[in-house]
C-alpha cells in the first residue's frame, strides 16, 4: 500500500502554501492559504474530490490529482476518510499559476 501512496503522490501536485492561483475573474494570481484547509480538515489521510480532481492531506501535505476511479480507490483503500472541504483546481475555474501551472497541465494530459 506504502508504495502505491507513494505513485500516487507522483501523480499529484503538492499545494504550498502562499502558491499563486488564478481564481475566476481575474487574472492576477492571489496566494493560496493552504493552511486554512489544513486546519479545518486536520493534516493526515482525508480527502474529498469534485469533478475531475481529487484532494488529500497526508503527513501535513495538501495534494491534489486529476480525478481516476484508481486514485480514489488508492486513497479508500489506504484508510483515507472523506471529508467536506474545498478541492482546488475541480471545476471552478480556478487553476495553479506559474510553475505549477505547467506541472498542473502535465497531469491532466496523462490522467
Amino acid at each position: 500500500m506504502q508504495q502505491q501512496l507513494e505513485q500516487l503522490k507522483r501523480r499529484s501536485l503538492q499545494l504550498v502554501e502562499d502558491m499563486p492561483v488564478v481564481w475566476p475573474g481575474n487574472r492576477t494570481p492571489a496566494p493560496f492559504k493552504v493552511s486554512n484547509i489544513l486546519k479545518t480538515i486536520g493534516s493526515n489521510k482525508a480527502y474529498a474530490y469534485n469533478h475531475k480532481a481529487i484532494a488529500y492531506t497526508y503527513h501535513g501535505e495538501l495534494f491534489v490529482t486529476p480525478y481516476s476511479k484508481e486514485s480514489l480507490n488508492i486513497i479508500r483503500n489506504a484508510g483515507f476518510k472523506l471529508r467536506e472541504f474545498f478541492v482546488p483546481f475541480s471545476n471552478r475555474g480556478d487553476k495553479p499559476s506559474g510553475e505549477y501551472a505547467e506541472k498542473w497541465q502535465k497531469l491532466l494530459a496523462t490522467a
